[in-house]
């Protein structure tokens, strides 16, 4: 496969995810638009894949004027729908799972690999403590991610705005990964790998909103480290 293929099909794995995970940030798209407005442009596109580009803007324009209340009304079918379309188009996609941590605990993970309650929530029940002492926990979207990368900053310690409690979401290639569904989960789309996962290949996302710009792991450890 063709570079410009590769990365559209990128794109439409983007796409359908900004379509289901809305509700966290739906009036951020503008560049969405301008891949969606890209591809049209171009020769990639199949006439279907064309006609399900439009459908997906005029959809993401309509959800990017609601409120955060608003998606309560929401049909939630209506997007899964779409998104399971334009995945269709993107079978030779790469896929990925995302943890949601803080800043502050990268340079540890960069050099252990993620660690099964290396540093667990004291605020937690036992019972969910218990659990994660045996596994990492991740989402099959980046969205989904973004309420866990939460939790940790609002439970971590040190001054609320300090750099190191920043939310941010690793990404980790899924292929290779023993992943099982999370039965403890209450939210959809939850994996876990029990023991350590290595994350040679890992890349972090630091703005938690709009298009994603993903920076290798190792990278922005090392830019921080030259701070």
């Amino acid at each position: 496969m063709n570079t410009s293929a590769r990365g559209t099909e990128d794109v439409l794995m983007e796409l359908a995810d900004a379509l289901e995970g809305a509700i966290v940030d739906a009036s951020n798209r503008e560049s969405h638009y301008q891949h969606i407005a890209e591809i049209l442009k171009s020769s990639i596109g199949h006439p279907r894949l064309n006609e399900l580009l439009r459908v997906t803007d005029a959809r993401m324009r309509d959800l990017s004027t609601l409120r955060v209340i608003d998606f309560g009304a929401v049909d939630p079918s209506v997007d899964r729908e779409i998104a399971s379309k334009l995945r269709s188009f993107a079978l030779c996609a790469r896929h990925y799972v995302y943890h949601g941590t803080v800043f502050g605990r990268l340079a540890s993970i960069a050099e252990h690999g993620l660690i099964p309650a290396m540093r667990p929530v004291s605020r937690h029940t036992a019972r969910v403590r218990n659990h994660g002492k045996r596994a990492i926990f991740f989402t099959t979207t980046w969205r989904g991610a973004v309420w866990w990368a939460d939790v940790a900053h609002r439970h971590s310690p040190g001054p609320r705005a300090s750099p190191g409690r920043r939310p941010v979401i690793l990404r980790v290639p899924a292929d290779g990964l023993a992943l099982q569904h999370d039965s403890s989960a209450t939210a959809p789309n939850c994996m876990l790998v029990r023991g350590v996962v290595p994350i040679a290949d890992a890349d972090v996302l630091t703005e938690l909103a709009g298009y994603p710009n993903w920076e290798p792991l190792y990278t922005v450890v090392g830019q921080s480290a030259r701070r």
